[in-house]
């Protein structure tokens, strides 16, 4: 979670410091606005790129794991 939270707080600062979210608070747009209509869907792309690449360690993790037989054990058929 922390790798998360430094990459999101690193996007959304270097993002509030372009010249497009500058001239959206110019214009009069409120905070939320901004937020929602600049910031956000420009500081998702490397959050969704990120977890992309964690999510598939993380089946390479589980995979090892159960390949080393400390996985959940497999199902039993009843009455066998």
């Amino acid at each position: 979670m922390a790798g998360f939270t430094r990459m999101i707080r690193t996007e959304v600062v270097r993002v509030r410091a372009t010249e497009y979210v500058e001239a959206a608070f110019g214009i009069g747009s409120t905070f939320w606005q901004v937020v929602w209509r600049h910031i956000v869907p420009n500081s998702l792309a490397p959050a969704l790129s990120l977890a992309t690449l964690r999510l598939g360690t993380a089946i390479l993790a589980i995979s090892t794991i159960c390949f080393l037989g400390y996985g959940p054990s497999p199902p039993r058929r009843n009455g066998a």
